[in-house]
């Protein structure tokens, strides 16, 4: 039999998901590190350039918002009011906050997607699409998977690790974006380790987007829980 005071702390024993950052692009001198803030989660981040943040924050399952800051404010100091305002979804695990050249003082925008489940497989490319049409993407001679705007997806290279295959990258177009024009023809090679984050992004000073890519080598960790607090009617 379970103990009352043991039933009390099974809700702080959970494991919550947690959220890293990602710098794409943004100002040429950006600071180090990174603070969110929420009502219900903050912490510092450091902030390298096209790899995820070795830090992680964990965040709870429901749905809650963060403020993007230079470092942790003052108790009473006020926020700026261009600070960026971040909404998580609830729901969604292995959570990357994207960052993106932006106005304000912060120089940054921000976007934030879930890392889709690639199994563990080793080599598999992850796609973000985050310009506003469909990408179609065809690895040998698997069938496309299509990525809605905002979306984004795991695949596998049909072939061994170490092994060449051909990529094919179509953007959608028409109504429902199912015209495809061609967007990006090459040969890769399957990795043998780790996986590939690749963010499609639109481009302001072309009509083609660009596609960044991202070494991931680990797969998501889950967040340390929390000390357990023994109730005062449970200690001894």
């Amino acid at each position: 039999m379970i103990p009352r005071f043991a039933l009390l702390l099974l809700p702080l024993l959970a494991v919550a998901r947690d959220i890293r950052l990602l710098r794409l692009e943004g100002p040429e001198n950006p600071p180090p590190r990174l603070f969110l803030l929420g009502t219900e989660a903050e912490g510092e981040l450091d902030l390298p350039l096209l790899s995820p943040s070795t830090r992680r924050l964990a965040v709870g399952e429901g749905a809650l918002e963060l403020r993007l800051l230079k470092a942790k404010p003052a108790p009473r100091e006020p926020l700026p009011a261009d600070a960026p305002l971040i909404r998580i979804p609830a729901g969604k695990d292995d959570l990357l906050l994207i960052l993106l050249a932006g106005p304000g003082s912060l120089g940054f925008r921000a976007e934030v997607v879930a890392v889709p489940p690639s199994a563990g497989a080793e080599g598999a490319l992850l796609w973000f699409n985050l310009q506003p049409r469909p990408l179609h993407v065809r690895l040998g001679e698997a069938a496309a998977t299509v990525i809605p705007p905002g979306a984004s997806r795991a695949t596998l290279p049909p072939v061994a690790p170490g092994t060449p295959f051909s990529a094919r990258l179509d953007l959608g177009s028409g109504p429902e974006g199912r015209e495809v024009r061609p967007f990006l023809r090459a040969t890769w090679v399957r990795a043998p380790r780790g996986r590939l984050l690749s963010f499609v992004v639109a481009d302001p000073d072309r009509a083609a987007p660009r596609i960044l890519s991202v070494p991931d080598p680990d797969e998501p960790a889950p967040a340390a829980p929390p000390r357990p607090q023994v109730p005062a009617a449970g200690r001894r």
